[in-house]
């Protein structure tokens, strides 16, 4: 058995990424190493399609501008975007200037955040972005995966800026929607029924409310003088300030957030 690496493609080797397809006993096993400074990130088919993270975040700050966003960065950050611990993947962040009034309680902006995995984990796609300035904690709403990101009959790899500001365009008018869904939250009391939902949830013990008290999966009192909103702004304030929790997971628990309680539907 003999298992080599055939000629390398270095489009993107400013990058740091190499691809090498894989041969088995001299022929082509239909897969390729996917490699970054020189470590294995990921062996993947043949047809994958490699986009470097840095190239996504250059077609982010080109659509924010047509868009009329803005890179966003919170205080603690060297940048709008954030990779995960693996440094695999990139979540890059654009607000609108405009923000919304919840009924004299917070005030939102809307945006987007453009996301890539270098590793086949995470898709070229775009999602909602929503900033609240009360407890200054974001969210990631809805997802939208980028088809046709490459522009084709060129001689080199180009992004379609068109494809991007297109899912970019959707994912911003799916995210208006939010804006309502976070008023009703202001007048609907927390009831045993949503409760229940977050004490059964995946959602880690530290991330729930105060007034919230569970016992392993099992409800044993609420506060329902709560509104649905103090639910979910508690919900997502400690999962944003986690600074010790990486950002897929962050992504994942806004998820499980938005089972229990859908801002929007996509």
């Amino acid at each position: 058995m003999n298992v080599q690496f055939g000629k390398a493609d270095t489009t993107w080797e400013k990058y740091g990424l190499i691809q090498a397809p894989i041969l088995y006993n001299g022929k082509p096993s239909g897969y390729k190493a996917i490699i970054k400074d020189k470590s294995l990130v990921a062996i993947l088919g043949l047809e994958y399609k490699l986009i470097p993270n840095e190239e996504v975040v250059k077609a982010g700050n080109q659509v924010a501008e047509e868009v009329g966003a803005k890179p966003f960065k919170v205080r603690y950050a060297r940048t709008n975007y954030i990779l995960n611990k693996a440094e695999t993947r990139v979540y890059a962040q654009y607000i609108l200037p405009r923000g919304f009034d919840i009924d004299g309680r917070d005030r939102v902006y809307i945006g987007f955040s453009l996301m890539n995995g270098i590793d086949g984990s995470l898709a070229f796609s775009a999602s909602g972005f929503i900033f609240r300035s009360a407890c200054e904690n974001g969210v990631f709403v809805g997802y939208r995966e980028i088809a046709h990101f490459y522009r084709k009959h060129t001689k080199k790899l180009e992004i379609n800026l068109e494809s991007v500001r297109f899912a970019v365009e959707k994912v911003i008018s799916e995210t208006k929607e939010a804006i309502e869904s976070y008023r009703k939250m202001i007048r609907m009391e927390l009831n045993e029924e949503i409760a229940e939902k977050i004490a059964k949830s995946r959602l880690p013990r530290k991330v729930l409310p105060d007034f919230i008290k569970v016992e392993g999966e099992t409800l044993k009192s609420f506060d329902p003088s709560k509104s649905v909103w103090d639910v979910y702004n508690s919900l997502t304030e400690k999962i944003w300030h986690d600074l010790k929790m990486d950002i897929d997971r962050k992504r994942q628990l806004y998820n499980e957030v938005h089972k229990i309680m859908p801002v929007i539907r996509i």
